[in-house]
């Protein structure tokens, strides 16, 4: 899967990165909630799910090649190990001839299980098993859900310093999406993105065009998809 970028794609040592900042609503959030528990899916596998065929539509792609980041340990061994334990779980999402925003759902929810069952097995196993068409990692795009709090250092006497942003040397890949929920009810997102490869107001349409398409297919979950080409 490539995405249509603004520049050519060159070599570089380190990307550039943007970041872009969004907060959904709280009625849109909680509407993704309920839906998500009619299908026995979880918010993140919704979200997914339009956010995969938004990047169909822009890219045409009958499998949509995603990334997720992945750190539980579901290995008893591996408890007191000191280190961090996470990696990029790979997300095959096969698009073509799905029918409805239910089916979609149905299969990222899927595809999420699966990841997750292999998430103790390294990329590098996973990418070599998946064979040629996989050996450069085309994965460059990530869909992140985060559900923790922030962590706070606190130390005797000290009061601890107020959170900012910190401004990115290089982008991790072409695209990221990062979603934290908000004690609002609101969900917080963060993109990240390839500056080399796309201008900011091309990301922020296409952002645009997500929060639509996501409200549209909430609406009518049981009707045909729009089509690739009209996403949004």
């Amino acid at each position: 899967m490539r995405l249509p970028t603004d520049r050519p794609r060159v070599p570089l040592t380190t990307d550039p990165g943007g970041v872009l900042h969004h907060t959904f609503p709280a009625d849109l959030v909680a509407a993704v909630s309920a839906y998500a528990v009619s299908r026995n899916a979880t918010p993140y596998a919704v979200f997914m799910a339009a956010y995969t065929w938004l990047l169909h539509g822009l890219s045409g792609a009958p499998t949509v090649n995603l990334a997720t980041s992945v750190a539980n340990r579901t290995d008893p061994r591996f408890d007191r190990v000191v280190g961090v334990l996470a990696q990029a779980a790979l997300l095959i999402v096969p698009v073509a001839g799905v029918a409805s925003f239910d089916e979609l759902v149905e299969r990222t929810t899927r595809v999420t299980w699966q990841a997750l069952a292999r998430q103790s097995v390294p990329s590098s196993v996973q990418i070599a098993t998946l064979g040629e068409p996989f050996a450069d990692f085309p994965c460059r795009v990530y869909f992140d859900l985060l559900d923790m709090a922030d962590p706070v250092l606190r130390l005797t006497g000290l009061e601890p310093a107020v959170a900012r942003d910190v401004v990115l040397a290089g982008a991790r890949g072409d695209l990221t999406w990062q979603l934290r929920p908000l004690p609002t009810g609101e969900m917080a997102l963060l993109i990240e993105y390839a500056a080399n490869l796309f201008d900011a107001d091309t990301v922020a349409g296409w952002l645009d065009r997500y929060q639509r398409l996501l409200s549209r297919l909430l609406a009518a979950p049981d009707a045909p998809l729009p089509r690739a080409g009209d996403a949004g």
